[in-house]
C-alpha cells in the first residue's frame, strides 16, 4: 500500500505533467503551480513520517528534486508572463500618449532586459543547485561516518559482552 508521501508525490508529478502540456499549448499554468506549491508543503511534512533514516534521506532527496523542478517551472511561467505582458502593453502615461506610438527599440530593450534577467536567474538557480549538491554530499559523508561509528560501537559492545561472559564463567568456577 503506497504511503501518503508516495500518493502526494504522484499527485505532484501529475500536476507537473499538466503544466508541461499547458506550456506546449502556450497557456498560463499559474493555478497548477499554486497547487504544486501546496503539494510541496505536504511532501516536506511527510518526510518526518519516514520509517527509518534511509527512507527519510530518500524522501529529502526527492523533495529537493521536486523543489528544483517546481522552481524551474515557476521561473519559466513568470518569464513567459513577462514576455506576453511586455509585448501586449502600450505606454499609459500622458506624455507617452502625446509622443505617439512607442519606438521599436522599447520592446526590444525590454525583451533584452528580460533575457538578461532570465540568464541571471538561471545562474542563481545553478548556484543554488550546486550548493544543494554540496550539502547533500556533506550529509552523505556524515551518514557514512556515523554508520562507521555505529559499526565500531557494535563491535566494541560485542567484545565487552564476550569479556563479561568470560568473567562470569570464571567467577562461577571460583564459587
Amino acid at each position: 500500500m503506497p504511503s501518503r508521501f508516495d500518493e502526494t508525490l504522484e499527485k505532484f508529478r501529475d500536476l507537473i505533467m499538466q503544466i508541461e502540456v499547458r506550456y506546449h499549448e502556450e497557456e498560463n499554468a499559474s493555478d497548477l503551480l499554486k497547487k504544486c506549491r501546496k503539494l510541496m508543503t505536504k511532501l516536506e511534512s511527510e518526510t518526518m513520517n519516514a520509517e527509518d533514516a534511509s527512507q527519510e534521506q530518500e524522501y529529502i532527496d526527492t523533495v529537493l528534486a521536486c523543489k528544483m523542478q517546481l522552481q524551474s517551472y515557476s521561473l519559466i511561467n513568470d518569464q513567459r508572463d513577462e514576455l506576453f505582458v511586455g509585448a501586449n502593453t502600450t505606454p499609459q502615461t500622458p506624455a507617452a500618449r502625446r509622443d505617439g506610438p512607442p519606438s521599436s527599440s522599447d520592446p526590444l530593450s525590454r525583451q533584452n532586459d528580460m533575457v538578461r534577467n532570465a540568464l541571471q536567474t538561471m545562474r542563481e538557480t545553478e548556484e543554488i543547485g550546486e550548493e544543494i549538491g554540496q550539502e547533500l554530499h556533506r550529509n552523505r559523508e556524515r551518514l557514512q561516518n556515523t554508520k562507521g561509528n555505529v559499526t565500531r560501537i557494535q563491535d566494541m559492545t560485542g567484545q565487552a559482552n564476550n569479556m563479561l561472559t568470560s568473567m562470569i564463567k570464571r567467577s562461577k568456577r571460583w564459587f
